[in-house]
């Protein structure tokens, strides 16, 4: 099986470190291989084509993506193929985001500037 994490890495951060241990650690436990390769988020538009084809199931990963809409776009076609999907940390929050989006048809869900402010 081959895994994309959905994410743009930097060895500096902690949670994406751990995210590429836990793969490593689960397939040797389990006794199954699993490869896996970061998916740099900017690339996903112009590369879906070869991203579908590439990878059985996807890791929303941790961290800040340089391109929103690219980890949406991964988020929704798996989705909509019924492909393994997974996310920790900011990456759960993007699936919710998605669904939101595309499901409950809120639009702007997510974006800060739409956030309900209370008046008196």
């Amino acid at each position: 099986m081959k895994v994309g994490i959905v994410g743009d890495i930097s060895p500096e951060y902690p949670s994406q470190i751990a995210t590429n241990n836990a793969l490593m650690h689960s397939s040797r436990k389990l006794g199954v291989f699993v490869e896996y390769e970061w998916i740099p988020t900017a690339t996903i538009s112009e590369k879906m084509d070869t991203i579908k084809e590439t990878y059985q199931g996807f890791w929303i990963g941790p961290g800040v993506p340089d391109s929103i809409d690219g980890v949406l776009s991964i988020i929704q076609y798996a989705r909509e193929n019924n492909v393994p999907l997974l996310g920790t940390c900011g990456g759960f929050q993007f699936i919710i985001m998605e669904y939101a989006r595309n499901k409950m048809m809120l639009e702007n869900a997510g974006l800060k500037n739409e956030i309900p402010t209370q008046t008196n």
